[in-house]
């Protein structure tokens, strides 16, 4: 019985760990919104903001342009793990759960919403400097400032 407890509460500590650890500034990223400001290096396009969120329970969520997506997320200390391919999520298997509208302006929006999308997926890593949350893959790196719901037409 004591080893059934014991094991109970390290598996509760372990998934109380995940997902809401605040980040190396002691920042948590649960319950944030980010508007994205910089992709690679180069201001993204479109009249949408593209938005990134996290909430408690381990999913991320957002505006990639044109399209809103969804996934899982895991944080632990500056490492991050966005999921958005959950096969469970789409039965045709497409591996990204997103709506599938198109936006056919401005030119390269499409595009834009797909290299980010793949960036997000593949990125390892995280900072938040300033006022500023950095998630890295490689030498890329999407740049996000605090969202601000109050904008005009963006």
């Amino acid at each position: 019985m004591l080893k059934k407890i014991i094991i109970m509460l390290a598996a509760s500590i372990l998934i109380a760990s995940c997902g809401s650890e605040p980040t190396q500034t002691g920042i948590s990223l649960v319950g944030t919104t980010w508007e994205l400001v910089s992709f690679n290096r180069q201001k993204p396009i479109g009249h949408r903001a593209i938005t990134l969120s996290f909430d408690s329970n381990f999913r991320v969520s957002g505006n990639a342009g044109c399209n809103r997506y969804a996934g899982l997320v895991n944080i632990k200390g500056s490492r991050l793990h966005m999921d958005l391919s959950q096969k469970e999520f789409d039965e045709n298997k497409n591996r990204i759960l997103t709506t599938k509208m198109y936006c056919p302006s401005p030119t390269g929006l499409m595009d834009q919403e797909q290299r980010y999308l793949e960036q997000l997926t593949n990125s390892r890593k995280f900072s938040v400097q300033g006022n500023q949350l950095i998630i890295k893959n490689g030498a890329d790196a999407l740049v996000y400032k605090p969202y601000n719901n109050n904008q005009d037409g963006k």
